[in-house]
């Protein structure tokens, strides 16, 4: 009896074919990783931005309030000539704002965006 002899196979190795899988999957893996951190970078960025939008927010509404408070002042005087609205107009412009003295902004302005000196001299206000 003759034995019948081996034919090779003839295509892919299963070998081949695994490492292929596995080097396909480390990409893959590896393109997941990098993009979940740069996910992450992104929503970082986006909540430090919309923490500063709150903040500016917030500021812009707090200088309307004082815009508001101002002009008010300001209409008052204009209707009734009483000084204490120039008074309080001043005392809010220099002094109160919240506790927060604009000495140190108005002495940085230029000349011209200073309130007039006579002004100052009849309420009594000294701008260094």
């Amino acid at each position: 009896m003759k034995v019948k002899s081996k034919n090779p196979i003839k295509g892919i190795r299963l070998r081949t074919i695994n490492i292929g899988m596995i080097s396909i999957s480390c990409i893959l893996y590896i393109l997941l990783i990098w993009a979940t951190i740069h996910a992450w970078q992104k929503y970082e960025h986006l909540v430090s931005s919309t923490d500063e939008y709150i903040q500016c927010e917030k500021n812009a509404a707090l200088v309307a309030d004082g815009s508001n408070y101002l002009t008010e002042q300001v209409r008052l005087y204009t209707v009734t000539l009483d000084e204490q609205y120039v008074q309080n107009y001043f005392t809010e412009v220099y002094e109160t704002a919240e506790g927060i003295p604009y000495w140190n902004i108005w002495n940085l302005m230029k000349p011209a965006k200073r309130p007039p000196v006579f002004c100052c001299q009849r309420l009594n206000i000294q701008i260094n």
